[in-house]
């Protein structure tokens, strides 16, 4: 059985030293996404270490949370407003995709992915960036 290591998740960069407020700003974003998603991950593996009761629902966590963690990593110089425009709209795809997949009946990968997009649009709101109405 395969439990991937939340520390994949890393909080934010050390390359970012930089301390003005983008960087900073950057830097709590980072660490509140990476907090959603080492929780999901801890979620996937105690479900897959009881797959005799959650079946396959720990690996449709893992992979949820995988595709997801591919989304919302920070390309190189991305600032905050272009990081909201690319995510936002990429996790809304994949939102459609797990909601309509036969892989995924009970909605668990669904819900990764669902919490993390109403996150990060509550980030966007609170640094008062426009984001799509909900």
């Amino acid at each position: 059985m395969k439990h991937y290591f939340l520390g994949k998740f890393t909080r934010s960069d050390s390359k970012e030293s930089d301390d003005s407020p983008e960087a900073l700003l950057k830097g709590n974003l980072k660490n509140q996404i990476s907090a959603v998603l080492q929780r999901q991950m801890k979620d996937a593996n105690s479900k897959k270490a009881a797959s005799y009761f959650w079946g396959n629902t720990g690996w449709v966590i893992e992979q949820a949370v995988l595709e997801s963690n591919d989304i919302v990593e920070w390309l190189d110089d991305e600032d905050i407003d272009r990081y909201f425009e690319r995510v936002l709209p990429e996790l809304m795809r994949l939102l459609q995709k797990y909601r309509s997949s036969c892989d995924d009946p009970n909605g668990y990968g669904f819900a990764v992915i669902n919490e993390l997009d109403l996150k990060l649009i509550e980030l966007a709101r609170d640094y008062q960036l426009h984001v799509r109405p909900e």
